[in-house]
């Protein structure tokens, strides 16, 4: 009775304004904890020194979460309804990554010269810092686009806890995400992709020129595979059944491309990529052949996958 006469004393407007003034701690709390937090950062730029211990940022975590609590009970007890969230946080993160892309983009050498000239050997360096910046961003910028599909543990879980492959890629994944190995991510995604896809696959294997694109076009029994040019050997060209005849193109710091099999000597071959200058990392392409016909999923795991088909 107490506490519902307390709420009715309130108007509108009151209440409006204990939301505000809670809205605003809360916000001052965030930061106070987040500038804790962020003085022990590696960043070059981070604005406060660190001179907090472990136990200080603990016991200050602790109480942010009994002010928090507090200010939610009342907020119950005067009926104010808290405002709802403005977006998703992966939302609002890759917001964030999208404008570093964009910032990074002023470093480009054209842009530079507008401060001054730039020597060739300033223009190149210039070059490879930005893409190595922006090579991390779009990574992260990738990650956070998959989804749940991005979070690996969650992926081993569904896996099973039967085999040992299951519980040795669940040791790396620990250490890998204890440890900050960020640059490993994609090659254990790469395993688990392969052990959830639960497909045979075949690789072909040889010299430069050894005929390895005719001896598939011939057992394909179509031309997709570029013949008489020298291949890009890095990148594994993996082909697949499918509805109709394309090619998939992913690259390290771009978004993924379809195109028409006629174009794949574009990005698969040294005479039109040389040193693969595109930067591309896999090449799908999909076939409606009779000779690669679509089957039923699975229901276990093979433990010998060989390797993609190029």
């Amino acid at each position: 009775m107490n506490q519902e006469a307390g709420a009715n004393s309130f108007s509108e407007h009151h209440q409006r304004h204990v939301r505000t003034t809670f809205q605003y701690i809360d916000k001052l709390l965030s930061e106070a904890e987040h500038t804790m937090v962020d003085a022990g950062s590696p960043s070059p730029f981070r604005r406060h020194s660190d001179d907090t211990t472990p136990i200080q940022r603990k016991v200050t975590h602790d109480y942010i979460l009994r002010i928090r609590e507090a200010m939610r009970r009342v907020m119950e007890e005067l009926n104010i309804s808290p405002p709802e969230p403005h977006s998703g946080a992966v939302w609002a993160a890759a917001i964030n990554l999208m404008f570093c892309s964009i910032s990074l983009n002023e470093l480009t050498p054209k842009r530079m010269r507008a401060y001054g000239p730039l020597s060739p050997e300033a223009a190149d360096r210039l070059d490879g810092i930005r893409a190595e910046l922006d090579g991390l961003v779009a990574k992260l910028r990738t990650y956070l686009g998959k989804g749940a599909g991005g979070d690996l543990q969650q992926r081993l879980q569904q896996l099973g806890k039967t085999g040992d492959e299951i519980r040795l890629l669940s040791e790396i994944e620990r250490i890998v995400t204890g440890h900050g190995l960020v640059e490993f991510r994609g090659t254990l995604s790469m395993l688990l992709d392969r052990m959830e896809s639960a497909a045979f696959e075949v690789g072909v294997f040889g010299r430069v020129s050894s005929g390895k694109s005719s001896l598939l076009n011939y057992i394909l029994q179509t031309d997709v595979l570029p013949i008489g040019v020298t291949p890009v050997t890095a990148i594994p060209t993996r082909i697949s059944h499918g509805p109709v005849a394309e090619a998939g193109i992913e690259f390290a710091e771009a978004q993924p491309q379809i195109i028409l099999l006629s174009e794949l000597a574009e990005f698969a071959t040294e005479q039109k990529n040389p040193g693969n200058k595109k930067h591309v990392t896999r090449i799908f392409v999909k076939l409606p052949s009779v000779r690669l016909p679509a089957r039923k999923r699975r229901s276990h795991i093979c433990r010998d996958v060989i390797l993609e088909l190029f």
